[in-house]
């Protein structure tokens, strides 16, 4: 075995430290190497939150003056059948002689007349219908008025067959002597654009009453409305 002498051994010293602690010197054998830098993954912005569709646009509805406006009677039911899947619309114009009415009170007693007129026997000149026939009514301010519920078959395109999915709309006033107003054409367009997008009937599902029965309704003036009303409906999606 050999030995050293101590000259030796402080001259050998530092080279075998070096050889134990490597070049980074005495301190940072203590330490250890340095553990390895763990990279965080980048999440995009977009990706943490959460995508929300765009809002559906709202189906916008005309202003309709509720049932309670002018009566506070209900349905026959007895005398009523269930409406089912809408699958068409009618146009009517009133068709009578009466002088047009303007105001909310007289349109109100109008209503109420038509009512107790549809309710009669057909011997009275009635139809011993369960309410007023039709489901909305126009009159010549352009006011949109609630008649029979929904719910129900209306009664006015001249049987159980027709009037089964359609909903019956009528303008104030007769067309065979007068025209529609302003108002009225600006309502009924209004109200057959909200029911078509409402219920998924195309154009091609709007009818007078005469293309449905032998009759004159909705008068030369009301058919002539419909007829460009229909026009400017064959582009829209329902």
């Amino acid at each position: 075995m050999e030995t050293y002498t101590r000259r030796e051994l402080l001259r050998l010293f530092p080279m075998a430290l070096m050889m134990v602690t490597g070049c980074a010197g005495p301190d940072s054998s203590t330490k250890g190497p340095a553990p390895p830098t763990r990279l965080r993954r980048r999440t995009s912005t977009a990706s943490r939150t959460s995508i929300i569709p765009p809002p559906k646009p709202t189906l916008a509805k005309p202003t309709i003056l509720p049932r309670k406006a002018w009566t506070s009677a209900l349905p026959m039911t007895s005398r009523l059948d269930r409406m089912g899947c809408v699958t068409r619309m009618t146009v009517h114009h009133e068709g009578t002689n009466q002088p047009q009415v303007y105001s909310v009170v007289d349109v109100a007693e109008r209503l109420r007349r038509t009512r107790a007129c549809h309710m009669r026997s057909p011997s009275s000149g009635g139809m011993s219908a369960g309410d007023i026939g039709y489901h909305y009514i126009i009159d010549a301010c352009g006011r949109i008025w609630d008649g029979r519920p929904m719910v129900y078959q209306g009664a006015h395109a001249g049987n159980s067959g027709l009037n089964r999915g359609n909903i019956g709309i009528v303008l104030l006033g007769n067309f065979d002597k007068s025209r529609p107003t302003p108002a009225q054409d600006k309502a009924l367009k209004s109200m057959l654009e909200y029911l078509m997008k409402r219920y998924h009937v195309r154009s091609t599902g709007i009818y007078t009453h005469r293309e449905l029965k032998p009759t004159r309704c909705p008068g030369t003036n009301g058919q002539l409305l419909a007829n460009r009303v229909r026009a400017g409906f064959r582009t829209l999606r329902v």
